[in-house]
């Protein structure tokens, strides 16, 4: 049975590789200026810098550009798959949902020069929110604050000294590599901040620019306070510093500040597990 004759000639397409070729290429582009646009924005928008932090965090094995594409189209999302993915986890997927366009690593290629580089994709991807688990979302552990400030503690490769008087609660002297931690403190969600970014502090080679360094530390420590459920409504941010950057030198910046985070939260994450194996291994 021919189906072309049943169909006739006039339903009959063509398939035009090149026109293929060129739509991917187009698509691409478009997610190219997608990030440098949303670079743009975090550069001069405080609250736009901040959303993007909270994608990077919700999303930490993301890319800077690819939590930077999110923040840009769907800055609200908290879980993100494909259609086929949310299909076969038996989620039912709105019939008009909104798509988030990330990039994704394809093929290799060699370029003109002989080196090998690899492909990306564009991957059309769909939140949670628009299936019908809506009710699924990624919950952050709350861990007890005495063992989070063990969890800290244990991130500071400065010798640590317990002074009275500290009027910054917590300070880090580079020049004698000594973190210095008030006594007391009255509020520990403060201690928790300003303890956080003074470790951060310990993960950066000093800048000929202040503002900058204070910038990524100020980044670090949100990150690692949202991670760990600590309250971070008084942070502000401040991008004066990012004013002479190209889009370049911030995307190297981004990488950066997530390099530091993820190590940070790794260490945090590997010392509360030691911390409650113990616990167990005690209460048996």
């Amino acid at each position: 049975m021919n189906i072309e004759e049943i169909l006739g000639n006039q339903n009959k397409q063509e398939y035009d590789k090149e026109a293929y070729a060129q739509k991917k290429f187009e698509e691409r582009m478009n997610l190219n200026k997608m990030i440098d646009d949303m670079v743009d924005k975090i550069k001069l928008n405080p609250d736009d810098f901040k959303k993007y932090l909270d994608v990077q965090v919700q999303f930490p094995n993301y890319s800077v550009s690819n939590a930077l594409l999110v923040t840009a189209q769907f800055p609200e999302a908290t879980q993100l798959k494909s259609y086929d993915s949310w299909r076969n986890a038996r989620a039912y997927v709105n019939k008009k949902p909104t798509y988030v366009n990330i990039f994704e690593y394809g093929d290799t290629y060699t370029r003109k020069d002989g080196t090998v580089a690899p492909s990306y994709n564009v991957k059309k991807m769909i939140d949670v929110s628009q299936t019908s688990l809506k009710q699924v979302r990624k919950v952050f552990q709350n861990y007890d604050d005495k063992n989070l400030l063990k969890a800290f503690l244990t991130n500071s490769s400065a010798n640590i000294q317990v002074v009275d008087n500290l009027e910054d609660l917590v300070k880090y002297n580079r020049s004698e590599n000594m973190l210095y931690i008030s006594r007391t403190s009255p509020d520990t969600k403060q201690l928790f901040n300003t303890l956080s970014k003074e470790l951060a502090k310990m993960m950066f080679e000093p800048s000929q620019d202040y503002r900058i360094d204070e910038l990524k530390a100020d980044c670090v420590s949100y990150m690692i306070c949202k991670r760990y459920n600590i309250d971070v409504a008084d942070y502000q941010f401040n991008n004066d510093g990012l004013t002479n950057l190209d889009t370049k030198d911030i995307k190297t910046e981004l990488n950066s500040i997530k390099s530091a985070y993820q190590d940070m939260e790794s260490s945090m994450q590997i010392s509360l597990d030691s911390i409650s194996k113990n616990s167990k291994a005690y209460e048996r």
